[in-house]
């Protein structure tokens, strides 16, 4: 992101890292966004969480 920060076009960042300009305005929107640059959590399945207090399972 230094390049964006140095007054770099997105299309000439796109063209010298080789991938589609997309890529480097999506990245530019997530650190305006959150600050970083690594994802949020992707996929997966919502894990439930018990109470604790709840009932137990006896065997």
């Amino acid at each position: 992101m230094g390049r964006l920060n140095a007054g770099e076009t997105i299309r000439s960042i796109a063209a010298a890292l080789a991938i589609a300009p997309s890529c480097v305005s999506k990245w530019k929107k997530r650190l305006a966004e959150t600050g970083a640059l690594t994802r949020g959590r992707v996929g997966g399945r919502k894990h439930r969480t018990c109470p604790a207090s709840g009932p137990t399972i006896a065997n």
